[in-house]
């Protein structure tokens, strides 16, 4: 692709995939000993997409400048419409480098089958075994699924982010969402898809 659009933003994002996709193949995430730091590192990798648009790829050229500009705008100024980055990934973030204060947790699960809503907690455990899942948040969260979900919202950010740079367009995020689907859908020609398929529980942790 087109170096002189290219995002140095993308590197942190692969990295932070690969850490995610590691996690998320484990049998038992919450029962591998690292996975803290397979979290921490995921959470401060999200957090540096941000630092990079801004710190590094705004300085590229006057479309990245306006572009990125555009798009700090955009979310400082709703950030209510935006939880998965200021609740998630700013807040867990923060928490984590200036308090060391975890919202993520191991919780003890196992899967059934509705022919055995009858059975106890450990009848089911001597069935099909116990498995830890990560759950984030009061209300224990999926803290896998929200790691997917925080990753595709980066990478759709991304893409209309450099599509814009690519069509020298200087304000894609104050033209409404019709305009920046148009960007994404326009940046699958240039930069492929990234694979988010894989087998959640293939292998048991370490």
């Amino acid at each position: 692709m087109n170096g002189q659009s290219e995002l140095h933003a993308w590197k942190p994002w692969i990295e932070c995939l690969a850490a995610f996709k590691h996690l998320a193949c484990l049998e038992s995430p919450g029962d591998f000993r690292h996975w803290r730091i397979y979290w921490v590192g995921s959470l401060t990798l999200l957090k540096t997409i941000r630092d990079v648009l801004d710190r590094s790829d705004r300085k590229q050229s006057k479309h990245h400048s306006r572009t990125i500009h555009d798009f700090l705008k955009e979310i400082n100024s709703k950030k209510k419409s935006y939880p998965i980055y200021w609740d998630f990934i700013c807040d867990e973030r923060d928490n984590l480098v200036h308090e060391f204060s975890l919202s993520a947790k191991e919780y003890p699960v196992t899967n059934y089958t509705m022919m055995d809503r009858g059975l106890s907690y450990q009848e089911l455990v001597a069935k099909y075994g116990e498995r830890k899942m990560i759950v984030w948040g009061d209300e224990g969260e999926d803290g896998l699924r929200l790691l997917e979900i925080a990753l595709n919202w980066w990478e759709m950010k991304l893409r209309a982010i450099e599509q814009a740079i690519r069509e020298k367009e200087s304000y894609p995020f104050s033209s409404g969402a019709k305009r920046l689907d148009e960007l994404v859908n326009a940046s699958f020609e240039h930069r492929g898809h990234y694979d988010y398929n894989w087998e959640r529980g293939s292998v048991a942790p370490w």
